[in-house]
């Protein structure tokens, strides 16, 4: 897993000059684009760990926030980053045994328990962590939802090799009661983009084995002429707010493309 990620993740190309701390400012423009990232909810001056950080963007908009931020993340590729950015990520899987025994206020999984072989382990290493009284905020791609059952395989969130299981509402709330958590609340908060990126991929026809023109900037293939149109419809889509509109009725309705869940442990 290691090597999938360092090797062909987008992480290997980003420059740590281009680094930037996430923000966020609550409105009805965060409220219309579905700003999903579980980072939005975590409050100022806790201890914090995000699992599966990435290059650490949500450690400094916690760090900014006087929290006690880190944060662990398989990719090789962000150890310059965390560096030159002075973060505390540690390279490689989670490992309970790195952290005190109930030491932390909130860890966050967003988008994380997709990727993982082991969800049930994971999530017991996790509770051993938390404070009594701590907040497992996770985020996952919603297989119950709408467009998941409307477009089947073409849904973009069959991604394999990189998401392994996949979570309907129920399934993560009995996973999460499985592994000794009482679920606080499970809703859909679907990032817009989402939309966008759904539309532009299922236009996309690569052959099997051939890097996608606008998944892989390393891609050498060319964009066919109906495939450069719907790149430009996507984008005139998405400046009129309509996949925003899409998102924030399937959400509305409780059928979106990501869930968001809180949970403690029991």
């Amino acid at each position: 897993m290691e090597g999938l990620y360092s090797e062909y993740y987008p992480r290997s190309t980003f420059l740590e000059a281009d680094w930037r701390p996430y923000s966020w400012t609550p409105g009805f423009a965060a409220w219309l684009q579905g700003r999903s990232n579980a980072y939005m909810y975590i409050p100022k001056n806790v201890r914090i760990l995000d699992i599966g950080c990435g290059c650490g963007n949500a450690l400094g908009y916690h760090r900014n926030r006087g929290c006690s931020a880190h944060g662990t993340e398989l990719d090789v590729n962000v150890k310059r980053v965390a560096v030159s950015q002075h973060l505390d990520i540690r390279q490689g899987v989670f490992k309970p045994a790195d952290w005190e025994p109930s030491s932390l206020d909130y860890v966050t999984l967003d988008q994380v328990l997709e990727h993982n072989y082991e969800p049930l382990t994971l999530l017991r290493d996790v509770r051993t962590v938390l404070k009594p009284g701590g907040t497992l905020l996770l985020t996952t791609p919603n297989a119950g939802s709408l467009l998941a059952k409307l477009l089947g395989r073409r849904w973009i969130h069959w991604h394999p090799p990189y998401h392994v299981l996949l979570y309907t509402r129920q399934a993560v709330a009995r996973l999460l009661c499985d592994a000794g958590y009482s679920v606080l609340r499970i809703k859909t908060v679907t990032a817009s983009a989402w939309m966008q990126y759904q539309f532009i991929h299922n236009g996309l026809r690569n052959a099997e084995g051939e890097k996608s023109p606008f998944w892989d900037p390393r891609s050498t293939r060319k964009l066919s002429a109906t495939e450069s149109c719907r790149l430009a419809l996507a984008g005139v889509l998405h400046r009129c707010y309509v996949f925003a509109l899409i998102t924030r009725l399937l959400d509305v309705c409780g059928v979106g493309d990501n869930l968001i869940v809180w949970a403690r442990p029991r």
